[in-house]
């Protein structure tokens, strides 16, 4: 009998391995999804110079206790309408795929929420996004085509702005053990609002409700985006670079100084007489 072959896509590839996520069980799970999106909201307000409020809330579901339904609000920059839905349904799409500090590196987290909510409870997630300079607002409920990795909008609306609101709303139901996690979670908003006291940090569950008022005004410093360390590139990040570049009259040691760390003009000019290379040497050549 011959084998049969297929691809995979990556929102399938989590599907089947949620455990390297975070996401191994409803406890686990239940921790992780309130961590990432609480991340997202302040990666999403102090990395833009906005001072945080971030407004936590769970339930659990009446008629199911397991079911656990979080909503997290903030006033961050928001996410412009059409790119809504690839930002919660597609596996590896995002802001955070820069050489930037922020909390997430892969962009995956809430995709893995997403997953999870839609593997355990089949419920879609809701999201009401707004940018700054916008004069509407979008709403959607959508999943993550597995099969496919693309966003399945099950319901959209997009609608005037009739106040100055910008931000992200996120909705979701998911299986979760809310006794076994409740005190996890609460230590870790207790612990966020230690380390971010610009932030206000409204945090609503079965158990009570915990209100964290900004003391200070300073927010950090933004991170920047870096350039790579030339220690830290392979041959196909080099590749990529040059791709990137698409300036036909750019110089090797223009190049190097414009995408590389600690690389000026002197460093430049001794490394390619070093390797051989004219300075002048067109990146084309």
């Amino acid at each position: 009998m011959s084998e049969k072959y297929r691809g995979l896509s990556p929102a399938e590839f989590f599907h089947r391995n949620k455990e390297i996520a975070g996401f191994s069980n409803p406890s686990r799970a239940l921790y992780q999804t309130v961590r990432e999106l609480v991340e997202n909201s302040l990666d999403a307000t102090e990395t833009h110079g906005i001072l945080p409020y971030i407004d936590v809330e769970v339930q659990l579901h009446e008629d199911r206790p397991e079911w656990v339904t979080l909503r997290v609000a903030d006033n961050g920059i928001g996410i412009p309408v059409h790119e809504i839905p690839n930002v919660f349904g597609r596996v590896f799409y995002g802001s955070k795929y820069v050489v930037r500090q922020t909390r997430g590196v892969f962009g995956l987290g809430v995709k893995m929420a997403v997953l999870y909510a839609q593997m355990t409870t089949g419920k879609p997630i809701y999201v009401k996004s707004s940018t700054r300079d916008s004069d509407v607002v979008g709403e959607y409920l959508l999943y993550i085509d597995i099969s496919r990795n693309i966003p399945h909008v099950q319901k959209m609306r997009i609608k005037k702005k009739n106040k100055n609101w910008h931000g992200t709303i996120v909705r979701l139901t998911l299986e979760g053990a809310w006794l076994q996690s409740k005190k996890r979670i609460e230590d870790y908003i207790r612990r966020t609002a230690l380390i971010s006291p610009y932030a206000t940090i409204r945090y609503r569950s079965p158990d009570g409700e915990l209100l964290f008022e900004r003391v200070s005004k300073e927010l950090p410093e933004p991170p920047q985006i870096g350039k790579y360390h030339p220690k830290g590139v392979d041959i196909e990040i080099l590749k990529d670079l040059i791709r990137r570049s698409n300036n036909n009259d750019m110089t090797l040691a223009g190049f190097l100084e414009k995408y590389f760390e600690g690389v000026g003009e002197k460093i430049a000019q001794e490394f390619l007489t070093w390797a051989g290379f004219q300075p002048d040497t067109k990146v084309k050549e």
